[in-house]
């Protein structure tokens, strides 16, 4: 049957309507999803302040619309703060001292390790001698400087960062590494220095916060300030390839960052892996290497008097009224009443020679009784604060370690070197440890710890190379006895 007329009416009425509708309203387009905000990247190689952009909020397209009755929200983007710039590791002066060849790195080298260990350089390096900022406990800025060596290459590479802490050379600023001279050689620390660049390595050796000003004193086993030193130095060897000294150098620095350290630097080199995920997380530290380590400082204390009066003078001028103590009720008077004239003039050689080196003949009776006793956190209680914030390496980090250590070495006894393993062990890391008895060159006979670095220089190289080709290194600590 045909439709009836209202039929038709209605059916073209809701086609009349729903043609009206759709040119009434207009689709309002889904809010365009704004970019991610590009991250900010820190550039080390800029020895400047780093400058970070600071993100612009994205322009806001609003469509525009026939009136609805709900209006089009428009969402506003904040913009991100702006991290505090980094400055520490700034370079602020540089001084060529130009290339080194391989004959003359082989002349020192052959001269400073035994036939066993010995290993000819494969490359010429350049020499310079940095100074950069780095900063104090208090958050100021103090300039340091530094010894860096850099391999030469044929042709362009990055290559790893051999971070290195001294050890014990003296309190004032004659007596930094960087100091040292062929007549007079604290360390032969530029010797060791060059036998790893010329192995690959863009090595750089840091003095002390306290060195490189006549006017300071060095802060002489201050966990935090030894620490700051490494990773500042190496910051600034970083920083380094960006200056015009660096444009014709083909080394740069991969990702790749050691830090290594004997007797004293051994001692830095874990207060630096203490404090590098908040002082300077954005360093990619590979691993840590201690020879002759003492981060075991109670027992360093302990077993190694000859130092204690300069120690004691260092600690009583960094703390001041911190941490008070009268230095003249733990060390002797034969002692205590010239140490400020010793600490001052002398450097490592003489101060070993000219104190004794049994622990009566140098502490008072009753810090003795303390120190050994047990009782040293009751007794005085300072000094107790002093040692246990200076002792590190009870901080969990994910950052491999090696120990290499002497059997016969008397200034850092295994039985030392055993308290901290367990400690450290028991913080949950992990540590390879390898000890040495002599090899049979007679110079070496029996590993004392002046030794350390000589004998163990192919071990330590071949575990650096182990970790950058992605190996694990053996573990010591999961059957390691701790401490209860």
């Amino acid at each position: 049957m045909p439709p009836t007329l209202n039929a038709v009416l209605n059916r073209w009425f809701y086609l009349l309507l729903s043609l009206l509708l759709a040119a009434c309203t207009t689709a309002v387009p889904p809010e365009p999803t704004p970019p991610p905000p590009t991250p900010t990247t820190l550039n080390t190689a800029v020895p400047a302040p780093t400058q970070t952009a600071m993100l612009e909020p994205s322009p806001t397209n609003t469509a525009t619309a026939v009136p609805s009755p709900i209006p089009t929200a428009t969402a506003t983007t904040e913009p991100s703060p702006t991290p505090t710039p980094i400055t520490q590791g700034r370079i602020t002066a540089v001084e060529d001292r130009g290339l080194v060849n391989t004959e003359a790195i082989n002349s020192q080298t052959i001269l400073f390790y035994p036939p066993e260990t010995h290993l000819p350089a494969q490359y010429s390096v350049h020499e310079y001698f940095i100074r950069f900022t780095s900063q104090d406990e208090n958050g100021a800025e103090i300039e340091l400087g530094a010894q860096l060596f850099v391999p030469q290459l044929e042709t362009a590479a990055d290559l790893p960062l051999f971070v290195f802490g001294a050890g014990t050379s003296g309190l004032v600023d004659a007596c930094a590494p960087s100091r040292e001279t062929s007549a007079a050689p604290i360390g032969d620390y530029r010797t060791f220095m060059l036998s790893y660049a010329g192995q690959g390595y863009i090595s750089i050796l840091p003095d002390y916060a306290g060195f490189n000003n006549p006017d300071a004193l060095q802060a002489y086993y201050v966990s935090a300030m030894e620490g700051r030193a490494l990773l500042d130095g190496a910051r600034a060897a970083r920083n380094f390839f960006a200056q015009p000294a660096a444009e014709d150098l083909t080394a740069t620095p991969a990702d790749t960052i050691f830090l290594a350290g004997y007797s004293q630097g051994g001692h830095a080199i874990f207060g630096a892996t203490d404090i590098a995920a908040t002082y300077a997380p954005e360093l990619p530290l590979t691993g840590v290497l201690g020879f002759g380590a003492t981060p075991n400082l109670l027992a360093h204390v302990q077993q190694n008097p000859y130092i204690a009066p300069v120690r004691f003078y260092g600690w009583g001028e960094y703390y001041g009224d911190q941490f008070p103590f009268d230095i003249s009720t733990i060390i002797r008077p034969l002692y205590a009443d010239n140490v400020a004239q010793i600490a001052t003039q002398r450097c490592i050689g003489d101060i070993f020679l000219y104190y004794a080196n049994e622990a009566d003949r140098v502490y008072q009776p009753d810090f003795l009784e303390a120190l050994y006793g047990g009782n040293l956190a009751t007794e005085f209680p300072t000094v107790y604060e002093i040692v246990q914030r200076n002792s590190p390496g009870d901080v969990p980090t994910e950052i491999p370690a090696l120990l290499l250590q002497g059997l016969n070495d008397t200034i850092v006894t295994p039985d030392q070197q055993a308290e901290f393993i367990s400690r450290f062990c028991g913080a949950g890391n992990s540590l390879t440890y390898l000890t040495y008895e002599g090899l049979g060159h007679l110079a070496y006979e029996g590993l004392g710890h002046l030794a350390t670095r000589q004998q163990t220089y192919p071990d330590a190289l071949a575990w650096m190379s182990a970790l950058q080709a992605g190996e694990t290194p053996p573990d010591v600590c999961p059957t390691w006895p701790l401490d209860e």
